[in-house]
């Protein structure tokens, strides 16, 4: 797994279908690859803790309260939160899988893992994310929105 497209790799040595990563509460995180198609499965929650939507294999449960967006290709996957951030972004790229986001337990803490800007160059990172503090990790969306107009289509580079 790499931090976004920033060179820094993370290898997962578990075996395939389990959890990538474990968080709060019992939530994890689990990409999967099914006939050359990218399957994410996870809770989402937003920066107050909420639950508002399921991904099981990239089929959603959406709570229809919010209005967050999606985006996805075959070989990508790009949630949009009600703010318009950015909270997670995968895409598998040739033999790795390329992944960012911001993972939010029900108090509103969390981590962002992402691409990051240091002093000698980009890199990967892992944040903690407190309520009421700002997150450093800025995910730049690889969708256009909303994705009823564009779906798997890229933004403008």
């Amino acid at each position: 797994m790499e931090f976004g497209d920033s060179g820094a790799v993370f290898v997962f040595g578990g075996k395939p279908g389990t959890p990538l990563l474990k968080f709060a509460e019992g939530n994890a995180l689990t990409i999967v690859i099914e006939d050359g198609q990218l399957k994410v499965s996870t809770l989402i929650r937003d920066k107050s803790g909420q639950v508002v939507a399921e991904l099981v294999k990239n089929e959603w449960k959406v709570n229809r309260n919010q209005t967050w967006d999606r985006n996805y290709s075959k070989n990508a996957l790009e949630v949009k939160d009600n703010t318009g951030d950015i909270v997670l972004q995968i895409k598998l790229v040739e033999d790795k899988v390329q992944f960012q986001a911001k993972i939010y337990d029900s108090s509103g803490r969390g981590v962002a893992i992402g691409k990051v800007l240091g002093p000698e160059g980009w890199g990967g990172g892992i944040e903690r994310i407190e309520p009421n503090r700002p997150v450093l990790i800025n995910i730049k969306p690889m969708f256009k929105y909303p994705s009823d107009l564009h779906l798997g289509e890229l933004a403008d580079e």
